[in-house]
């Protein structure tokens, strides 16, 4: 029997994920011939990275979050079956990636340690339930407090704020805890009261569904109380008590929403998507003025970048998809909450990737931009691809890659010498990624149906085909035969992004930084997510004798509609990058003193020689030779999750047309926001839609099912749950009792 022909159209975290599921197996690879087409030099999308000079450029911060069980599942299988020189650095995922849970937040980069657990992320392990995960929230939320309550008294600065709860409260507690004996109706901390309602919690097993169900209500009242007794306690100029407060508050609302829209009313996420987190929050009692000025709920904006075309001033997030961020980010992460790239994304991620799925069979064809997909006579399959040639090689196939300490890498540019007019394509300043550029493609090719490709996965991001001017888009007659497909295309909105990397020859404690290597979220705008990358210099090729000693990375949104300029408009992306390098000063000069007290001159001035330049470069101008990327090409762009838009998104098999699947985070995965896991998740749910595997995608169904109601029955995945939780505990006890061995946070 002839294989099946699949066309994967785009070369991200999506399409990638797509082929590699599509050819997992021996019986799939004789199944599929797979070929991938991608625009330009280069995979990995968003997450691509270029050499330039020696020098990793990447496209934006990039972390994982312990969280992503299924990009971390495939990451680990790529590591295992990737074929590699035996002296390569990268002999294991865990030298990709590793642990970060030092995470300061806010503008004043107040400290915050995650705690870390033995958890192993992408393991396999049956998936924790929305009851496991907000317990584990609860959990933390009681550490946090319980180490600020601890952290005052070592300084002489004890704080008594009692928590007093109902005597109905307290009855259904101590029926909950009976073998630990009575329990008081006042707490002497809140943390002691956080503790009490994680046991309480715990108390109900692996879902709600569990003997002490109907305790939810007076469990809200118990993380209500804590919130408001300690508020009431609060006086004058008690700033890190204020932050406290701010924290019981927003999470009090979050339990009594998460309670009552979820468990009790039995609403599902996408119900929920319909309206704004803030919002929620506010109606499930959170204080409007905390919700509306904390840094802790921008931080949740911030890490997904959810501002309406990139405009701080218009936050606007899905509350069901927050919800769901919430359980996955702070109660289902393994090991550590965050885990940092040790060389560029491109090149610890996707490189590997894409030598394993050659080595696969799977084909590469650079340098094609996709211009139409065209329908048959009847508008049910896509019959024709019309691709651009953007560039014909000198002969044979293109090779994208170059070796440099011992790992594979990307070009910043193409490597020109390998491509036909190379060098005149290069002087007259070709960028093969960008919509703007002006270029004559070397040729056009048509794949026909039936002969090129049997079925397509369209793969590259929504901003290729949404309707941003009047230029034709590669989708317009998809849109015009479905109009659920072109609703999602209008109606789904685009987040345009900064990047920021600065090498200096100080190392982070010279700059004055007197804490751990941090990554830090909410900071100042517009440039509020850093992270020290400083390990990434090992893997960095400098010439000379000297060489930088850190090199940071900063993020954030951009408040720009540049995305919606023509293709005629050249000038679009240098435009965009000059104004950025502009923010970029301003907020260096202004921010650089306070982050790093040691960059100052002695005028109190931002020290612009911390930055690594040339000897003749001075004062500013030193920010030339760093490296600032506007994120504004469409395709680069991220798509929001904004209140009210998951109802148009698609799944991957509800394109509308028979031989057409959908892969990429704009498309409804079950966790429609913008990341790596969903990216993953997409590509996933492609190839299961194509060829019935991978049967199931670990978190799809959060929240998602109407089942987890209170007055409904348990699914039969829950009582299963409920079972193997009931094992584990056993076997887990047994061990211990054996062994000696201890699990859980530590």
């Amino acid at each position: 029997m002839p294989k099946r022909k699949i066309a994967i159209l785009g070369g991200g975290i999506a399409s990638l994920t797509a082929a590699y599921y599509l050819t997992r197996t021996d019986v799939l690879r004789a199944q599929h011939d797979v070929t991938l087409y991608q625009i330009g030099w280069r995979l990995g999308g968003k997450g691509a990275t270029g050499r330039r000079n020696g020098r990793i450029e990447e496209h934006g911060l990039h972390v994982w979050f312990g969280f992503y069980d299924n990009a971390f599942a495939m990451l680990r299988e790529v590591y295992r079956d990737w074929s590699r020189d035996a002296d390569s650095p990268l002999q294991s995922w865990r030298d990709a990636l590793h642990p970060q849970s030092f995470t300061p937040i806010g503008p004043e980069y107040l400290p915050f340690n995650w705690p870390t657990n033995d958890g192993v992320p992408g393991d396999g392990h049956l998936q924790w339930t929305p009851w496991q995960a907000f317990t584990e929230v609860l959990g933390l939320l009681a550490a946090v407090v319980r180490s600020w309550h601890e952290d005052r008294e070592q300084h002489g600065r004890g704080y008594v704020s009692p928590v007093t709860v109902p005597a109905h409260v307290s009855d259904k507690l101590h029926e909950a805890l009976a073998d630990r004996g009575a329990h008081p109706r006042t707490f002497a901390t809140p943390h002691q009261a956080l503790d009490a309602a994680t046991d309480w919690a715990r108390s109900f097993g692996a879902t709600h569904h569990g003997r002490h169900s109907d305790h939810l209500p007076q469990l809200v009242e118990l993380l209500q109380h804590t919130h408001r007794d300690f508020a009431g306690s609060l006086g004058a100029g008690e700033g890190d008590a204020q932050l406290v407060r701010e924290v019981l508050d927003l999470f009090a609302g979050f339990a009594h929403g998460f309670i009552h829209d979820f468990l009790i009313g039995g609403k599902t996420a996408r119900e929920i998507d319909a309206l704004e987190f803030r919002a929620w929050l506010i109606s499930h009692g959170a204080s409007a003025d905390v919700v509306a000025n904390s840094f802790i709920t921008r931080a949740l904006y911030d890490t997904m970048f959810q501002y309406e075309e990139g405009d701080l001033a218009r936050p606007s997030y899905a509350a069901g998809t927050v919800v769901q961020l919430i359980l996955r980010m702070f109660g289902g992460y393994k090991g550590a909450a965050l885990w940092e790239m040790q060389a560029g994304m491109g090149e610890v991620i996707v490189a590997p990737l894409y030598q394993l799925l050659r080595s696969r069979g799977v084909a590469f064809r650079f340098f094609r931009d996709v211009k139409q997909l065209a329908l048959d006579q009847a508008h049910t399959h896509i019959d024709q691809i019309h691709l651009a040639r953007q560039a014909d090689t000198v002969g044979g196939e293109y090779q994208p890659t170059f070796r440099a300490g011992g790992i594979d890498c990307w070009p910043a540019e193409p490597f020109w010498e390998q491509l036909k007019n190379g060098a005149a394509l290069r002087d007259a300043g070709v960028d093969f990624e960008s919509p703007w550029s002006q270029y004559e493609p070397a040729g056009h090719e048509v794949l026909q149906y039936g002969v090129h490709f049997d079925h397509v996965v369209l793969g590259i991001s929504l901003g290729a085909f949404k309707p941003l001017n009047t230029d034709p888009t590669l989708a317009d007659e998809l849109s015009a035969r479905n109009p659920r497909f072109r609703t999602m295309t209008e109606k789904l909105g685009l987040v345009p992004s900064m990047a920021l990397q600065v090498w200096s020859p100080r190392t982070l404690a010279s700059l004055g930084w007197p804490l751990p290597q941090p990554a830090t979220v909410a900071g100042v705008e517009p440039l509020d997510i850093w992270a020290d990358m400083s390990q990434t210099l090992r893997f960095e090729d400098w010439a000379g004798a000297t060489k930088p000693q850190s090199v940071h990375y900063f993020t954030g949104v951009m408040n720009t509609t540049a995305y919606r300029q023509p293709r005629r408009a050249h000038a679009t992306q240098q435009d965009g990058e000059a104004a950025l390098t502009k923010i970029c000063a301003g907020w260096l000069a202004e921010q650089g003193p306070r982050m790093w007290p040691g960059a100052v001159t002695r005028d109190g001035e931002f020290d612009w020689d911390v930055l690594w330049a040339g000897e003749h470069m001075h004062g500013a101008d030193r920010l030339t030779d760093q490296y600032v990327r506007a994120n504004i090409s469409p395709t680069e762009c991220c798509v929001g999750s904004a209140a009210g838009t998951t109802q148009y998104r698609l799944k991957a098999g509800h394109s509308g047309f028979v031989n057409l699947t959908l892969a990429g985070c704009w498309i409804d995965t079950g966790f429609n926001t913008t990341c790596i896991e969903a990216a993953v998740m997409s590509g996933m749910q492609a190839s299961r839609a194509v060829c019935g595997a991978p049967a199931h995608v670990v978190g799809e169904d959060l929240l998602q099912v109407p089942g987890h109601a209170l007055g409904g029955p348990a699914s039969p995945s829950q009582i299963l749950s409920e079972v193997i939780h009931v094992i584990e505990i056993g076997v887990g006890k047994a061990a211990r009792w054996l062994f000696g061995g201890r699990g859980g946070r530590t």
